[in-house]
């Protein structure tokens, strides 16, 4: 997996959730580059690099230029503090010859672009299309960031089971739609398979994470039984509240 994020958006916006995509990916999988862009990060991505694995993962913001739809691009390091910002386009993508069996585009409105007649949809999915990438999940609108860190998390792990792209796609949807603040379909409807959406691929787990995982959920489990330990004494008839509560 080569996995990229942009740390800050096109305002300077700190893209929080799209770095912790990237690590997370390299945490729990093996065999992932893991590459976060702009201040403090590596300075840019050559497209050239893309040619080298299997699975690419894109977090950041990207933008539709439709009336030149192959300058649309994702933005990996912003103008601030640079002389000009640096985009990935869709023209030069397109130029390449990828391996890539799974393109994952966590940006802004990555599935969209101009409709040409008797072509579809011209923008950035239809870029990986071209590269051969048979299978690519992208956005049809802006999508919030933590949010889409939290589909992408149960997504890869939906991946990792074995589902298809589309399969893992609609569980990690079906999970934000379980969470109250994530309910609306503004965060999670918004995500499409582009292409064959029965693509799956292999994602080796790495041995220390499910140790890891396990203590998250013991550490979890500590807290809920703590706090149902303090309602139910502060349940309790003659107790005193405050005290309860502290």
């Amino acid at each position: 997996i080569l996995a990229v994020a942009a740390r800050v958006g096109p305002r300077g916006e700190r893209l929080t959730g799209a770095v912790a995509e990237v690590r997370g990916l390299a945490g729990r999988f093996g065999g992932v580059v893991a590459r976060v862009t702009g201040p403090g990060g590596a300075s840019s991505l050559d497209a050239a690099e893309l040619a080298r694995f299997e699975v690419i993962h894109l977090a950041g913001h990207a933008t539709v230029d439709d009336e030149h739809p192959w300058r649309s691009g994702i933005l990996l390091v912003p103008q601030a503090g640079e002389r000009e910002a640096r985009y990935l386009r869709a023209g030069r993508i397109a130029e390449l010859r990828l391996p890539a069996r799974l393109v994952v585009l966590s940006s802004c409105a990555s599935g969209s672009g101009t409709i040409v007649s008797g072509e579809g949809v011209i923008g950035l999915s239809s870029a990986f299309l071209s590269a051969g990438a048979p299978a690519v999940v992208a956005t049809l609108w802006p999508v919030e960031d933590q949010a889409t860190s939290r589909l992408m998390d149960r997504f890869y792990d939906a991946l990792q089971r074995g589902k298809d792209a589309a399969a893992a796609l609609r569980e990690a949807q079906w999970a934000l739609r379980q969470v109250p603040a994530t309910r609306h379909p503004f965060f999670w409807a918004g995500f499409v398979v582009v292409g064959d959406g029965s693509v799956r691929v292999a994602l080796s787990q790495r041995a220390g994470w499910v140790a890891w995982r396990w203590v998250q959920l013991a550490v979890l489990a500590a807290v809920i039984g703590a706090a149902v330990a303090v309602g139910w004494r502060s349940a309790r008839p003659g107790a005193d509240p405050g005290r309860a509560a502290a």
